[in-house]
């Protein structure tokens, strides 16, 4: 049986307007983590996943996530301006941060993780 490979595009937003926002401080909660987009998912030998839909009601941040992705793609991702930091009380000091994680999953890979469905994470930042 040919093995199956397996690849997740991954957009991870932090503290970008009003998307992913948490403070490091001593009442940091573990369980904020960054909010992460799934751009596609694609198999070896077909393609799927060619198209992105973001769906959401009126103010819930769709567009923060096109400007996220934007900025991504066509900008520098490191390079921010005082519109894209959260704008919440308490929040000022908050950095943002856009992060492109290419996930592999392979029957491989999930082998090697006890057979758990794992997978190699490759985290790239421009």
């Amino acid at each position: 049986m040919a093995k199956k490979e397996t690849q997740q595009r991954v957009l991870v937003i932090k503290n970008f307007k009003n998307i992913g926002v948490s403070k490091m401080d001593s009442d940091y909660n573990l369980s904020d983590k960054p909010e992460e987009l799934v751009l596609n998912t694609s198999y070896t030998g077909d393609h799927h996943g060619g198209l992105v839909t973001i769906i959401g009601e009126n103010n819930t941040g769709k567009s923060n996530v096109n400007r996220a992705l934007a900025k991504f793609m066509f900008g520098n991702a490191k390079a921010f301006d005082e519109n894209d930091i959260p704008n919440f009380s308490n929040y000022e000091a908050c950095e943002p941060d856009l992060s492109f994680v290419l996930r592999d999953y392979t029957q491989a890979a999930a082998a090697a993780n006890n057979g758990g469905g794992g997978g190699q994470n490759m985290s790239l930042a421009l």
